[in-house]
């Protein structure tokens, strides 16, 4: 153990940040093999702050610590995982770059990770339509964060009867806009006068909820922005670059949680994209944003 603890220290002092102490909410590997492998039986699962009877065992998150026959089995990993190994028991752990743009170089392989990762959280059954998942709502969501420059889709879900109206940390109301009629507006940080790092809140009239909105500040939005920019250099076309975009903002949006919240712009990019048909990659994602809708519940 003494060992293992040194192996992360030396990737610390070698300019990765790994937040093993508290699990994330990205999947960062997977056990490759069937429900009722033998060999799932000789593997021992110490989970951080998560139990495991109520997850699969073969999905691996940050911090979890494997024990048993290790080079029995096949592990896949996320691009940003690593195994460190010890004595017949590894950790996970993830390497969080210290340049968001840098994220947005894997997206591709994010993409096929999350390929595998979804034959293992939804085996389909005979008659499944696992490719329909209704319009989500609210959007951008119940806490969430807003790029400078940005058009940001707030979404509610039925027709309004009076105003959108939003108010800054200080109580004081800042935007208001007749929405009567009207299930969604589009409006940008400008249009409504956001500061950087301030906490707002935007609600409807007749609606009960009150959501939780922030502008990033302008050192991460540029990072957030180049990684953008590289992918729509890199694909190989519009939908292809919707698809990359959307598994980028997911996966800092997980990653970097505590200070980026981007999953109602993966969701928008995704609503932009034209035929998906039966397109596996985009229904994962969409369904992804569905779940940390409804995790913030």
């Amino acid at each position: 153990m003494k060992r293992l603890i040194a192996l992360l220290v030396l990737i610390l002092v070698f300019g990765f940040h790994l937040s093993c102490g508290a699990a994330s909410l990205t999947e960062a590997a997977v056990i490759d093999c069937l429900p009722d492998d033998p060999i799932l039986a000789q593997i021992i699962l110490i989970r951080k702050e998560r139990p495991s009877e109520m997850l699969d065992k073969r999905l691996l998150f940050e911090g979890d610590i494997i024990q048993g026959p290790l080079e029995s089995v096949s592990i896949k990993l996320q691009p940003l995982a690593k195994l460190l190994k010890e004595s017949g028991q590894a950790i996970v752990v993830i390497e969080k770059p210290s340049i968001l743009s840098q994220v947005a170089e894997m997206a591709q392989e994010i993409l096929g990770f999350n390929n595998s990762l979804y034959r293992v959280k939804y085996p389909l059954s005979r008659g499944d339509n696992k490719h329909t998942i209704p319009e989500q709502y609210p959007r951008p969501g119940y806490t969430a964060t807003l790029l400078s420059g940005e058009k940001t889709m707030f979404a509610w879900g039925r027709e309004s009867f009076g105003n959108l109206v939003i108010i800054n940390e200080k109580e004081k109301e800042v935007y208001r806009r007749n929405v009567v009629g009207r299930k969604n507006i589009e409006l940008s940080v400008e249009e409504i006068g956001l500061k950087s790092g301030e906490q707002s809140r935007w609600r409807v009239d007749g609606m009960e909820n009150q959501f939780k909105i922030r502008l990033l500040d302008e050192k991460t939005t540029q990072e957030i922005k180049a990684g953008l920019e590289k992918i729509s250099a890199d694909a190989m076309n519009v939908n292809d670059a919707l698809l990359r975009k959307a598994a980028y903002l997911q996966l800092i949006s997980d990653m970097y949680s505590e200070r980026i919240d981007l999953y109602w712009l993966s969701y928008q990019l995704l609503l932009q994209g034209e035929n998906w048909g039966e397109d596996q990659s985009a229904y994962q994602l969409k369904r992804r944003f569905k779940q940390h809708l409804d995790g913030q519940l």
